[in-house]
């Protein structure tokens, strides 16, 4: 089984030397405590807590303006909605009206045929009787 390269137990060994420099050992279980953390060097606390500042300032006026945007949307399809609603009354009504006039009209037409034919029934009735 292969090692993790990154494993490191705490070394059972004086941190100082004789000399008072960072034992061999140490040395290099904070080069790989370094190497697991990223081996970037590290910010102050002022400068973190700058940035979660700044970032905290950004998500609020995010949120802001989604939320602006968001009844912005909310409004433009409500008064859709209501111009919709609106052109189908309208449509319902034409279409109603319309349905009225064709039916007025197909009577007309009917009783005028109804009286073209009794004038036709007439007629071939005078012709009959006087040919």
């Amino acid at each position: 089984m292969a090692r993790n390269p990154l494993a490191a137990s705490i070394p059972n060994a004086p941190l100082l030397d004789a000399d008072g420099a960072v034992s061999t050992v140490w040395r290099a279980w904070f080069v790989t405590l370094q190497t697991r953390t990223g081996g970037a060097v590290g910010v102050s606390s002022a400068t973190a807590d700058a940035r979660i500042t700044a970032e905290t300032a950004n998500r609020i006026a995010a949120d802001v303006s989604i939320g602006a945007a968001l009844d912005t949307e909310r409004a433009a399809r409500t008064a859709a909605d209501a111009a919709e609603q609106l052109a189908r009354i309208n449509a319902d009504t034409d279409f109603a009206s319309g349905g009225a006039d064709t039916r007025a009209s197909l009577d007309a037409e009917a009783a005028a045929r109804l009286a073209g034919d009794a004038h036709g029934r007439g007629f071939a009735f005078f012709m009959a009787g006087h040919a």
